[in-house]
């Protein structure tokens, strides 16, 4: 049936929805009025138990002052890979709409005092962390709009696609490192499939479906994640359509109460590797640390990249 057959249907849900409006908006002399009063009471007792953040960012919402909302941000702001971060103030007040759409502003601004609560060194949080984290500032957004879920989708897919045949079947884009000392690019895949090992009982499981994050948010239990894991190493001459240099398979090892993400890798070989991916150094430098068999350990400083950016481009 075409679309058109439908428009008088909507145009009657439309004035019908209108009707209904307009009759709750008229009980009690003035609907308009209560909401007000009730947006009112629900600021005024934020303002009274919450730090001024939690009230910063429910008045940014409300009004939909996207200037206000990104000043009260921590940068980066980390967005699930593939899709990318958000880097600075000028950057999320473009990317505003698309992070903070219609249900996460409802969420926000209608949320009463008690859905707020105070989780000591990590912040205050909103529904036990469903959606923000906050202490001096926005630090993270667990929350995934409708328009990052089809983005982030259609990355992924791409990134896969991109990948040697016999590479592409049942894995997941994890994250991205570049070798700042070598140009190598470091990518690691999740199997779409969690793997029950020995060490890891079922129930200690930290289930993902496929596609989902990989990256253990601050409201997360301090488990282990049994999903396997791929580590792929290509040199800086390497063909990143091509077979990498280097295969590991391993393993993601949640530590502390913090939830600190540990990645091992190992090969037939007996080469090892290890990446702290919450750890930074007294450098402010992260570093993949390489263990060839038998030899002494490899650190290379990396920072966290993006695959497609080095597709078409020379390193």
């Amino acid at each position: 049936m075409k679309l058109i057959n439908h428009i008088p249907s909507l145009f009657i849900i439309s004035a019908f929805s209108t009707m209904i409006l307009s009759m709750a908006c008229g009980r009690g002399g003035g609907g308009q009025s209560s909401d007000r009063n009730l947006d009112a009471t629900i600021e005024d007792s934020v303002e009274e138990a919450a730090p001024r953040i939690v009230t910063l960012v429910t008045s940014a919402v409300r009004n939909g002052d996207k200037a206000r909302f990104a000043s009260a941000v921590a940068y980066p702001l980390a967005r699930p890979y593939p899709l990318k971060d958000i880097t600075d103030s000028a950057a999320m007040v473009d990317y505003y709409p698309v992070l903070v759409d219609d249900s996460l502003k409802h969420v926000i601004e209608r949320a009463a005092l008690h859905r707020w609560s105070d989780n000591g060194f990590r912040g205050w949080t909103l529904d036990n962390g469903e959606y923000v984290w906050l202490d001096d500032s926005i630090y993270s957004v667990n929350y995934t709009s409708v328009a990052e879920q089809a983005l982030r989708s259609m990355l992924a897919r791409e990134e896969i696609e991109s990948l040697a045949q016999p590479m592409r079947q049942g894995w997941v884009p994890a994250f991205c490192l570049y070798g700042i000392d070598n140009g190598y690019l470091y990518r690691v895949d999740m199997s779409d499939l969690p793997v029950v090992t020995d060490s890891v009982s079922a129930e200690e499981r930290v289930d993902t479906a496929p596609g989902d994050d990989i990256l253990v948010q601050p409201d997360a239990a301090a488990s282990n994640d049994s999903s396997l894991y791929r580590l792929a190493i290509y040199r800086r001459d390497d063909n990143l359509h091509g077979e990498p240099w280097i295969t590991m398979t391993g393993h993601l090892v949640i530590e502390g109460s913090e939830g600190n993400r540990i990645y091992h890798f190992n090969d037939t070989l007996g080469d090892t590797a290890q990446y702290a991916y919450d750890y930074v150094g007294e450098d402010n430098q992260p570093e993949i640390i390489i263990i060839p068999a038998g030899k002494e350990e490899i650190r290379h400083k990396v920072r966290r990249a993006y695959w497609r950016d080095y597709l078409s481009t020379p390193r």
